[in-house]
C-alpha cells in the first residue's frame, strides 16, 4: 500500500448513527415544550420517532416525530429545533446537515 493511500486511510474515522440519535435526543430534552416517546431513549435502533440517514459527502438527514406542549407556537418551536439540531451536529461531528424534517404528531397538555 502506498504511503499516501495509507495516510488517507489513517485520517478517517467511523461515526455511528447512535451518535446522531444522542445529539438529537439531547437537543429535544433541553426543550421543555417538545416531547418524544420517552421509551425510545432506551432503544435507539428501534426508535421510530428519530430517523437518521447518511447521504453523500459527509451529509446527514434527520427526521423526527415530536409532540408539542399545548398552547405553544408550533412554527417557532419547529424552526428553533431545526436550527439547534443543525448547530449541534455540525459542531460535534464533521458532518453537515442536509435537512431536518420535524413532524408534529401530537399536542400534550
Amino acid at each position: 500500500m502506498s504511503k499516501s493511500i495509507k495516510s488517507n486511510l489513517d485520517d478517517r474515522a467511523v461515526i455511528s448513527k447512535v451518535v446522531f440519535y444522542k445529539i438529537v435526543q439531547q437537543v429535544i430534552m433541553e426543550n421543555k415544550d417538545l416531547f418524544v416517546d420517552k421509551s425510545s431513549y432506551l432503544k435507539l435502533k428501534n426508535d421510530k420517532s428519530i430517523n437518521v440517514e447518511f447521504v453523500k459527502n459527509n451529509m446527514v438527514d434527520v427526521s423526527i416525530d415530536v409532540n408539542v406542549k399545548f398552547g405553544k407556537d408550533i412554527k417557532k418551536l419547529v424552526k428553533a429545533l431545526q436550527d439547534d439540531i443543525k448547530m449541534m451536529i455540525e459542531h460535534i461531528t464533521d458532518f453537515k446537515l442536509n435537512k431536518v424534517n420535524v413532524n408534529v404528531v401530537g399536542i400534550e397538555s
